[in-house]
């Protein structure tokens, strides 16, 4: 880049800079509680992080996004709970000289607030890099952690400057004590780390019918540790034996891979945005598949649960804590991708084989479901937390 572009681009940035400080300081000092976040578009932790502004949105809120969104998809409604700021047409200019400045106005004007009594972040590095400059009770939520994750050593020395950790499930929490630990050679306090398991709307449309459809459905994006290949290996599999059942794929990145989709014989849905749409696809479904390496507890099977979707899932995260094999799901143990599909292949045509087993746990996981996953203990815990 020349260096007059280079100059053109600064005075741009910092011309950003000034309107910032301008017009969306004033909106963070007079906040109750800030938000670090890196999105707003589709994805199930952006669902969880709207879903807490929700539960608390009597309340001044500003969300600081950091990253840009692929889509505007939960755009409109975070803003009409919070007052939104965007930063990456700051960040982006790849200015350290702004970036500080940005980075050192936006710790002052949350040192400086009268009403602030929360901050909390989520998913974003930025979170943690501001953390040391901020004066006021800080909070993190860890969805999940993968097995070789880099963020291990931001979270360890993260914890000192914390008063609470939010994480979903048991296993984080286990993961998140040991991590502390050797990083730190410190244990974290007992209580700084709460459970709050995510929560979906539960009413009576959700009611199973136990009618089978013989719909087989694999709902998330198309991913690495998603391991989505192995649904199709499911499908062809399947068929063999079973060639009246229908397989469905839907979640962002699908039409990427839609060649190799429709080869398999699996009905490609692509990216399913309207959430009446998305119901109806659960309402469709026998059963719900995840093939992923790691997880914490995958919103779709919250989702799909009340619907009486049996969710057939390798054993992974905190999925064992809520799914109990042969009662409300099945828990696939095997390490090999091979493995893994040779186990879902025998359970599933075993279950086709003998219905009523099917009938019996759907009713099961609808009732666990109903029972467990209900938004209202969400908003409680979230309350209780953040406006105490």
């Amino acid at each position: 880049m020349s260096s007059l572009k280079k100059r053109i681009k600064f005075l741009f940035g910092y011309f950003l800079f000034l309107s910032f400080k301008t017009k969306k300081i004033p909106k963070i000092v007079n906040s109750d509680i800030i938000f670090f976040l890196p999105y707003y578009h589709l994805g199930g932790a952006e669902q969880v992080h709207l879903d807490i502004i929700k539960a608390i949105s009597n309340k001044q809120i500003t969300v600081i996004f950091t990253h840009l969104s692929a889509t505007n998809h939960f755009k409109e409604q975070f803003s009409s709970h919070a007052h939104l700021i965007e930063l990456n047409s700051i960040i982006n200019k790849k200015s350290s000289f702004l970036n500080k400045k940005l980075f050192k106005t936006i710790a002052r004007a949350i040192n400086s607030s009268e009403s602030i009594t929360k901050v909390l972040g989520c998913n974003t590095d930025y979170f943690y890099e501001i953390l040391p400059l901020l004066n006021k009770p800080a909070i993190d939520l860890i969805h999940s952690i993968a097995p070789n994750d880099t963020r291990k050593a931001m979270f360890a020395e993260a914890d000192s400057l914390l008063s609470k950790r939010i994480v979903i499930n048991n296993y984080t929490r286990n993961q998140l004590y040991e991590i502390v630990k050797t990083h730190t050679g410190n244990i974290t306090q007992q209580d700084k780390i709460h459970v709050i398991p995510n929560g979906v709307e539960i009413d009576d449309n959700y009611l199973s019918d136990n009618e089978l459809k013989y719909r087989i459905g694999f709902i998330g994006r198309w991913s690495l540790e998603k391991r989505p290949e192995l649904f199709l290996e499911l499908a062809k599999k399947l068929k063999i034996d079973f060639p009246h059942l229908e397989f469905v794929m839907a979640g962002s990145a699908m039409n990427l891979h839609d060649e190799e989709i429709t080869k398999a014989g699996v009905i490609n849905l692509g990216s399913v945005k309207d959430k009446q749409k998305l119901n109806n696809i659960y309402k469709s479904l026998d059963f719900l598949i995840i093939t992923s390496t790691y997880e914490g507890f995958p919103m779709v099977m919250m989702e799909s649960m009340p619907f009486g979707v049996i969710p057939v899932c390798t054993d992974v995260g905190g999925i064992h804590e809520h799914i109990t094999h042969e009662v409300n799901g099945f828990l696939i143990n095997e390490e090999q991708n091979k493995d893994i599909v040779l186990s879902m292949v025998n359970l599933i045509s075993y279950l086709y084989q003998n219905q009523k087993i099917i009938s019996k746990i759907s009713e099961e996981t609808a009732s666990y479901a109903s029972q467990n996953f209900d938004i209202e203990k969400f908003n409680d815990s979230y309350k209780k937390l953040l406006l105490e």
